[in-house]
C-alpha cells in the first residue's frame, strides 16, 4: 500500500470556527464594508461550506444529495494567507480608498467658495478681498457622471481585493496538495530505498558465495542509486514547496500536518452549470465589468466638457457689494483637444469590452480544464490505488519465486520499479483530484465567510 496519510473527516464539518484572522473565502461572498478593520475570525466569522452565491440560483453545479466538506488544515491555511498577505492588503486598501473617493466625487454637486484679493488702484496698490461663491446648476452630465464613474471604480476596486483573495487562496491551494504530494513522494521512495537496500544486501551476499554473478549485485545498486537520486530530488522539492506555502501563510515556521482530506465519496458536477456559476461569481469578470463601466463614464465625462456649464454664482467685494446671478461659461482647452479625449475615452470603453470578453474565455477554459482533470483523475483513483497494491503483491511474490529458481534477478528489480512507480502514480491521481476540486469549489464560490450573530 502507498505510504501516504489519507484522512476521511466525518461528514457533519459543514460549519466550524477557525481562531486565526482573515479569511480567503472572502473574495467571493463577503459583504464586509471597506471603512471597518478587519477582526479576528473568532469574532467575526465561520468557515462554511454553503450553496452557491445567491446570483447562481437555479441549477447546482453539484447533486442535490451530495455535499463536499471543508479540509480543515487547508482552510486554516486560506484563513492565514488571507489575513497576512501584502497583496491583499494593498488591494484591501485601495478598496477604502475608493470608498473615500466616492465620497469626494458626491461633494463636487455643492458649492464651492473661492477667496480672492482684487488690486483696484495702482497707485495705491490696494487690495480689495472679494468672496465668490459657485453653485453648479447644469453641466451636461459632468457631475453625474463623475460619481458613477467614481462608484464604478469602487465596486471594480472591490473585485480587486477579492481578485486578490481568490489569486492567492488558488496559490495555497496549489502549494498545499504540492506539499503533500512531494512528502508522499519521499514517504514511497524512501520505503523503495529500503527495500532497494535490503536487496543489495542480499545479493551482496549471493555473490560472495558465488551463487549470483558479480552483474545482479551492480544491477542492484545501480537501481538503489537511482532511487536514492529520486529521493534526494523529492527532499529537494518538498522543502522549496513547504517555504512557498509558508510565505503564503505568512508563518515561517509553519508546517501543515502529513495528512489530507478526502471525500468519502468523489462528488459529480454538472460542467455547464460549473461554468454558469463561477461565471456568475467570478471576481475578475466583476472587476473588469466595473473598469469598463468606468470607462464608459470617463466618455460621458469627456463630451460633457465640450458643453457650456451654466451656474448660480454669488460674489461679494467692497467696490460692487452683493452680487446674484446665472453665469454661463463655455471653456476650450487647446483646440479640440476636447473633441479628441472624447474619443479616446470610446475607445478606452470598447477595449474594456474586449478585455471582458477575452477574460471570459479564459475563464471558461480554467473550468474546463478542472472539471476534466477532475473526472478523469476522481474516475481513475481507485484503480490507481488497486494497481498500487497489485504491483506490490507481484513484486513480494517474484522475490519468493527468484529465491526458488523461477525468476531472474531482472525481474526482481522491474518488478520492484513498478511498484514504486504504481504506488507514486496512485498518489498523484488522487492529489490532481483533490487539487481540481478545491479549485471548483473556489470558482463557484462554495466556500463563504459567514458573519456570526452581533457583527455585521
Amino acid at each position: 500500500e502507498t505510504p501516504v496519510h489519507v484522512r476521511n473527516f466525518p461528514p457533519p464539518m459543514k460549519q466550524f470556527t477557525l481562531p486565526v484572522a482573515g479569511l480567503a473565502m472572502a473574495l467571493l461572498a463577503s459583504s464586509t464594508a471597506y471603512g471597518q478593520e478587519l477582526q479576528p475570525v473568532a469574532e467575526q466569522a465561520t468557515v462554511q461550506m454553503g450553496p452557491p452565491a445567491p446570483e447562481t440560483a437555479g441549477r447546482s453545479a453539484v447533486s442535490p444529495d451530495q455535499e463536499i466538506d471543508v479540509d480543515p488544515i487547508l482552510a486554516e491555511a486560506l484563513i492565514l494567507a488571507s489575513a497576512k498577505h501584502p497583496s491583499v492588503h494593498a488591494a484591501e486598501a485601495n478598496a477604502r480608498a475608493a470608498g473615500v473617493d466616492v465620497s469626494a466625487a458626491r461633494w463636487t454637486r455643492f458649492p464651492s467658495v473661492t477667496v480672492q484679493g482684487l488690486v483696484v488702484s495702482q497707485k495705491s496698490n490696494r487690495v480689495q478681498p472679494e468672496v465668490v461663491v459657485d453653485q453648479p446648476i447644469w453641466t451636461g452630465g459632468r457631475i453625474t457622471a463623475t460619481v458613477r464613474r467614481a462608484r464604478a471604480k469602487e465596486g471594480a476596486a472591490d473585485a480587486a481585493y477579492k481578485e486578490a483573495v481568490e489569486t492567492i487562496a488558488l496559490s495555497v491551494v496549489r502549494d498545499y496538495y504540492e506539499l503533500f504530494r512531494w512528502r508522499g513522494r519521499v514517504d514511497i521512495l524512501t520505503e523503495s530505498a529500503q527495500r532497494h537496500e535490503a536487496m543489495v544486501a542480499t545479493m551482496d551476499r549471493r555473490v560472495k558465495q558465488e551463487i549470483s554473478p558479480l552483474s545482479d549485485l551492480e544491477l542492484a545498486r545501480m537501481r538503489l542509486l537511482q532511487v536514492q537520486q529520486q529521493l534526494f530530488q523529492a527532499k529537494s522539492q518538498a522543502a522549496v514547496t513547504l517555504q512557498q506555502f509558508r510565505d503564503l501563510v505568512g508563518d515561517s515556521a509553519y508546517t501543515p500536518d502529513n495528512v489530507v482530506y478526502e471525500p468519502p465519496s468523489w462528488p459529480v458536477f454538472d460542467q455547464n452549470a460549473v461554468m454558469n456559476e463561477a461565471l456568475a461569481v467570478s471576481p475578475r469578470l466583476r472587476r473588469l465589468r466595473f473598469e469598463e463601466d468606468a470607462s464608459g463614464q470617463e466618455a460621458r465625462i469627456a463630451r460633457a466638457s465640450m458643453l457650456p456649464k451654466l451656474s448660480g454664482q454669488y460674489s461679494f467685494n467692497d467696490t460692487t457689494g452683493h452680487r446674484f446671478g446665472l453665469v454661463l461659461r463655455a471653456q476650450t482647452e487647446g483646440g479640440l483637444s476636447a473633441l479628441a479625449s472624447s474619443h479616446a475615452a470610446q475607445l478606452r470603453e470598447q477595449s474594456a469590452e474586449y478585455q471582458t470578453a477575452a477574460a471570459q474565455r479564459d475563464l471558461r477554459d480554467a473550468v474546463v480544464s478542472d472539471v476534466l482533470d477532475y473526472q478523469s483523475n476522481s474516475q481513475r483513483a481507485d484503480n490507481a490505488k488497486a494497481v498500487a497494491a497489485s504491483s506490490q503483491r507481484v513484486t513480494d511474490s517474484y522475490v519468493r519465486q527468484f529465491t526458488s529458481g523461477r525468476r531472474t534477478w531482472l525481474d526482481v528489480m522491474n518488478a520492484m520499479r513498478e511498484a514504486s512507480s504504481a504506488q507514486i502514480d496512485a498518489l498523484d491521481t488522487r492529489v490532481a483530484a483533490l487539487q481540481a476540486l478545491s479549485r471548483i469549489v473556489l470558482r463557484t464560490g462554495r466556500w463563504q465567510l459567514v458573519p456570526q450573530d452581533g457583527q455585521s
